[in-house]
């Protein structure tokens, strides 16, 4: 009995080592106003991409805010954003037994400008479908690792990481107020 017990004890913390923390990013589920203006403005009609837009078997497992990174990108001390916005056309497509909504997608970098509104950055625009494979992550600051070189690339502040699920991935980051890439995954 009592090793039964020590057992499920020791199976319970290694349950809670490895469930997944959520973030301070993932937690927010209101945009501030300034944002959610700055997004219509460059991208009318568009929404957010979330997890329900998200193809759940090529880019499992999806966090609850897949087309939204909260962090401070230029090292202001003030909390940018990167967005993946879509806007579905109507048309509408079947491919391989599934249907599929054709949309244009955009990622962007909205820069706090210190004055209660944001910049935004155009980093890529694209026509996919829905439901999409492609995802938005926290890049944490510190060593990326090239995957070309195999160089190491030092990020100062944290970037955003554009991961096309199963087949590509690239950190995004800001240097001296440019926009620079990183491919990081084939």
């Amino acid at each position: 009995m009592l090793n039964r017990r020590l057992l499920f004890a020791f199976l319970g913390s290694v349950v809670l080592l490895h469930t997944p923390l959520v973030s301070a990013q993932q937690k927010e589920s209101v945009i501030p106003e300034a944002l959610s203006a700055a997004m219509k403005k460059i991208a009318p009609g568009a929404s957010l991409v979330t997890a329900s837009d998200v193809d759940q078997t090529a880019c499992a497992p999806v966090g609850q805010s897949p087309g939204l990174v909260r962090a401070d990108f230029d090292g202001d001390g003030r909390d940018d954003y990167a967005a993946l916005l879509k806007k579905e056309t109507g048309k509408e497509k079947t491919w391989e037994g599934r249907a599929l909504r054709e949309a244009r997608f955009a990622f962007v970098l909205f820069m706090d400008d210190g004055g209660g509104a944001y910049k935004p950055r155009v980093v890529r625009r694209y026509a996919d479908f829905v439901p999409t494979a492609v995802v938005l992550d926290l890049q944490p600051a510190g060593d990326v690792r090239h995957r070309e070189t195999r160089k190491n690339v030092k990020l100062s502040n944290p970037g955003v990481m554009l991961s096309f699920c199963e087949k590509s991935a690239t950190t995004y980051f800001i240097v001296d107020g440019k926009i620079r890439s990183v491919p990081i995954a084939d």
